[in-house]
């Protein structure tokens, strides 16, 4: 699509005055970690005053750049708001506008409750004894196999609910709790309403390999078995996700059961990602680069083997502050290492019940600060960008740039890096998602169209006193009303596509009335014609845009002027038979009072 172009009949949405935080600068960038170098502007790519053009219709963006360029670009000239396009703004006043937020590592379907095993942890019971004993993962898969559909949306809802408020556009939902089939094709069927219901983008991945079912104890490469020929064949036949997930783990899964389960997903088309070196470094990092893995998950134990790897790979290091901090871990990432390396570092809340029972990704980014020293740009761009790239989705998702995912937070700040120093209750102006409110803005304006005037012009005969109409048509106005004459016409141009919208036809009688008169100007003309313009359905108030053109129909015949409509058929038939249909009432009226007196 071109710059600032906008094709068909559609809804342009302008935010005006903000401080567009694009993102579209590097995560890491040396020097600016360093006290008192750069600024907001090169940080996060701010532009300051700045302006961003949504198609509602694509849902993408069409334009960034200098709210004083507004009026120049081609989706605010007066022709285009002729063909069709309905022109709306919103004037953030200054606030700070956002790509919507990426939670690229949540488990967020379970069924249970797992509060007992943080009474159990603070009683000092680790992580790794309650997993042995049954507990942890295994827990919530009983949970999970003995609840429907029905309960397992049910629990999940104020959990999705509660990330969409907090500007997260993009999802992560993972399965493995049910590490049988039937459970585990049932949560991603769950996950997928989700994405069918809720306003956000859900991506989807399988994680039959999150842990040993108790039914295989002793001969997990059984499991492995099933979930290679048995589970991913049926995720890949309904099509129910679009990556593969492994945990690479001591209390899970080898290195050699892993790279099976990478074997079979590729086999089936699907991407791969790993939950690695959570609690010992056992090579996974290195295991899931071999298969170009999106993304390599938790990595508090990675190796400088494994940082070198990462470097020269597309593998994104998803960091899970949430479950460092809930489970009070004392070996962090290698963040400077990682920071050196120029590793690109996204954070997830790896939202679950039982390490990290946090819906909430703002708490995620002050956490990913204050225990990982992470700079604020870093964190930023590890909820936007980096983290659509975990997803595969940074192509289009993640940045304010054309051409991009219209996923838009507006914040009430002044500078980006409060969102995480502080947590005091700060919620979104507004929030779109893929060109729709999600969470409408205080205003919206709509610039009408109603001065956009069709140029008249064509061909003039110098050499002869033959008149074209274009050369002898005049406006419709008060003016016109007083030398209107017997016999004079009056064209009316009825900008509307919403009937046929709505009956499911063919568009494009918007465009009908200006190329009307385009074929109209340059015919020999001589008697009296009047320009009227045009009326325009906005909104999709078909009724009300039927309403001003009767009254167009009604003030032309009041003056003896014969109205010549200008759209589709259909569009135009109800609103001239009402207008014709008042002028005959009172015209009828009018005589029945002059025999009576």
């Amino acid at each position: 699509m071109e710059e600032g172009k906008v094709e068909g009949d559609a809804v342009v949405v302008v935010f005006r005055h903000a401080s567009v935080v694009t993102m579209d600068v590097p995560q890491h960038q040396s020097g600016l970690q360093q006290k008192g170098k750069g600024d907001d502007e090169r940080r996060f790519g701010i532009i300051r005053d700045g302006a961003v053009a949504v198609s509602t219709e694509s849902g993408l963006i069409v334009w960034v750049g200098k709210d004083a360029d507004v009026g120049k670009q081609a989706f605010y000239s007066s022709s285009s708001m002729i063909i069709g396009t309905t022109l709306k703004e919103v004037d953030c006043k200054g606030q700070c506008l956002l790509p919507g937020f990426v939670d690229c590592h949540t488990h967020l379907v379970y069924g249970g409750d797992r509060s007992n095993e943080f009474e159990e942890r603070l009683e000092g019971v680790s992580y790794e004894d309650i997993s042995r004993r049954g507990g942890g993962i295994a827990s919530t898969v009983r949970a999970t196999r003995q609840a429907t559909e029905e309960e397992l949306l049910e629990a999940a809802m104020p959990r999705i609910q509660a990330l969409i408020n907090e500007g997260v556009t993009t999802v992560e939902i993972k399965s493995g709790y049910g590490l049988d089939t039937e459970t585990e094709l049932k949560m991603l069927r769950v996950a997928k309403t989700i994405g069918e219901t809720f306003p956000i983008t859900v991506v989807r991945t399988f994680l039959g390999a999150h842990a040993i079912p108790p039914n295989f104890l002793g001969s997990s490469d059984e499991y492995i078995k099933q979930v290679c020929e048995e589970m991913i064949p049926c995720v890949a036949k309904e099509n129910l996700a679009t990556a593969v997930d492994v945990f690479c783990e001591k209390i899970a899964f080898n290195i050699e059961q892993t790279e099976r389960v990478f074997q079979a997903a590729k086999k089936y088309g699907l991407e791969v990602k790993l939950h690695s070196e959570q609690l010992s470094d056992m090579g996974g990092t290195k295991l899931a680069i071999k298969y170009n893995a999106l993304s390599v998950d938790h990595l508090e134990y990675t190796s400088d083997e494994s940082i070198a790897a990462l470097k020269e790979s597309n593998t994104v290091a998803v960091l899970l502050p949430g479950a460092f901090y809930y489970l009070r871990e004392k070996m962090a990432p290698p963040i400077q290492k990682f920071r050196d390396a120029g590793v690109p570092l996204a954070i997830a809340t790896d939202l679950n019940p039982g390490t990290s029972p946090f819906a909430s990704l703002r708490i995620m980014m002050n956490m990913a600060c204050t225990l990982f020293r992470l700079t604020p740009r870093e964190v930023l761009h590890g909820c936007t960008h980096t983290a659509a790239k975990a997803l595969g989705l940074h192509h289009s998702v993640g940045l304010i740039k054309e051409s991009f995912k219209a996923n838009l937070v507006l914040w009430p700040i002044t500078r980006p890096a409060t969102l995480c120093a502080t947590f005091t209750g700060i919620t979104p102006s507004f929030i779109m998602h893929h060109g729709k409110f999600t969470k409408l803005p205080t205003t919206i304006t709509t610039k009408s169209p109603k001065n956009a005037v069709f140029e008249w012009k064509g061909r003039v005969d110098a050499e002869s006193n033959t008149t074209r109409l274009h050369q002898v048509i005049c406006s419709w106005d008060a003016t016109s009303r007083d030398v209107a004459a017997q016999g004079a016409f009056g064209l009316v141009g009825f900008c509307s596509d919403e009937g046929v919208r709505r009956n499911h036809g063919r568009v494009g009688a918007a465009l009908a009335p200006n190329a009307i008169r385009t074929q109209l100007a340059s015919l020999p003309w001589e008697t009296k014609m009047f320009d009227a313009h045009n009326v325009y359905c906005l909104e999709g108030d078909l009724d009300k845009a039927h309403a001003q053109y009767a009254d167009k129909i009604y003030d032309l015949l009041s003056h003896n002027v014969t109205p010549i409509g200008l759209g589709g058929g259909h569009e135009i038939a109800w609103g001239s038979f009402n207008g014709i249909a008042k002028f005959l009432f009172k015209h009828k009226s009018d005589n029945n009072n002059n025999n009576s007196n």
